[in-house]
């Protein structure tokens, strides 16, 4: 499930004030505004897109990085989108097989986790693009911001899948109805048939 870097990185600062159990909460204490940790060197950069391509220090390839990260999301992941929460949660449900039951469970999961949230913490809005504070954190995680743009697209074409696999679905339950009818027909015809005989099997050794 991703999250649009700006508001992970807003959200993990505001968080880090408060939660005394991490063990970087010391670290961050002195970061007293989102200002400060925007532009401290204890900011992550690029965090997506490090975990991807298995390089959480030193410099990244704008190009090759990318591309590679692309790849892989591509070829390995059905991506979710938190602004997307509830569709992805349905999504991961059909492409894993639940049943219908088990759906509906995760539907109302989902519904209640949208409702109440899971360790939730209230903060002030994260800063809007062009503001002076968004535009040093859209910097430092530009690639971040890329790679999130295309991973928005890809949640966007997987769709694709979904609506064939529906489709599919569809066709199959119609073609196990009109099957389920032939069964049913042929059962009363078999039915009719064996009444049909005894019947004049009666009949017959009556006039016997």
């Amino acid at each position: 499930m991703f999250r649009h870097p700006i508001d992970r990185l807003v959200s993990l600062y505001y968080y880090l004030q408060h939660a005394t159990w991490e063990p970087s909460y010391g670290i961050y204490s002195n970061l007293t505004t989102l200002s400060l940790y925007a532009s401290s060197p204890l900011l992550e950069t690029n965090f997506i897109l490090r975990s991807l391509v298995h390089k959480m220090e030193g410099p990244l390839d704008e190009e090759d990085d990318l591309e590679l990260a692309k790849t892989i999301l591509a070829r390995t992941c059905l991506v979710g989108l938190q602004e997307e929460y509830q569709e992805s949660v349905r999504r991961f449900s059909v492409y894993m097989g639940f049943p219908s039951k088990l759906r509906q469970r995760g539907h109302n999961c989902a519904q209640d986790y949208i409702r109440k949230g899971s360790n939730v913490h209230s903060h002030p809005n994260a800063p809007q693009q062009g503001d002076e504070v968004y535009n040093v954190l859209a910097e430092r995680n530009a690639l971040d911001i890329q790679l999130y743009h295309y991973i928005q697209e890809l949640f966007r074409v997987q769709s694709a899948y979904f609506e064939k696999k529906e489709k599919s679905k569809k066709t199959i339950n119609h073609a196990s109805s009109k099957l389920s009818n032939f069964f049913f027909n042929a059962l009363r015809l078999l039915l009719l048939h064996q009444h049909i005989y005894r019947t004049n099997k009666i009949t017959l050794n009556e006039r016997k």
